[in-house]
């Protein structure tokens, strides 16, 4: 008797996976969630991998000699840009916005922050045209706007929050129960 392997097929473009984590990767292509964001210029990414490529193209991170948080496990090429992030799990909050004295633990999140004042922001998006101050703050909103983030490892429907997608397993433990009761 040969073993036959499941086969994980996508619904949108019918590529073949030989696991359920594989296909869940890249369903994020179809629905343009981009969950991995480069803490130095606020590009986002699909993949975890292209996030690392990128690190390692643009802003020259070398993965065996970066400088790697202790608390959170965030990579930096610099051991200066650590210890600037590093403030933000001390609470060291050096910088002040100097329109509703606001404190920061870092320069560029503070300016960030500035925008909220002024209304000068760069970053739209493409479903409502909401403007935001950072790609950071875009890609938070655009989840709002029901994207399927998560899927239902046994019959991969999608749900645009974990509390939709617990309360749809709950329905696959019935169904189990019922047929194992029969």
């Amino acid at each position: 008797q040969e073993d036959k392997k499941e086969i994980f097929t996508c619904s949108h473009c019918n590529k073949d996976f030989s696991n359920r984590n594989s296909l869940r990767i890249h369903l994020r292509s179809h629905s343009g969630n981009k969950p991995y964001c480069c803490e130095h210029c606020g590009k986002l990414f699909s993949h975890r991998a292209t996030l690392v490529g990128h690190l390692t193209k643009f802003h020259g991170v070398n993965f065996e000699l970066a400088h790697r948080c202790s608390i959170c496990e965030k990579v930096f090429a610099r051991k200066s840009s650590l210890k600037i992030h590093m403030a933000t799990h001390a609470g060291f909050k050096p910088f002040p916005c100097k329109i509703c004295s606001k404190c920061f633990s870092q320069k560029v999140t503070r300016d960030i922050h500035v925008l909220t004042h002024t209304g000068n922001y760069d970053y739209s998006c493409t479903k409502c045209s909401r403007k935001f101050p950072s790609r950071y703050k875009l890609n938070f909103h655009w989840k709002s706007h029901n994207v399927p983030e998560f899927h239902c490892l046994l019959c991969l429907k999608q749900f645009s929050n974990k509390g939709d997608l617990d309360k749809h397993c709950e329905t696959h433990k019935s169904t189990s129960e019922m047929v194992n009761n029969e």
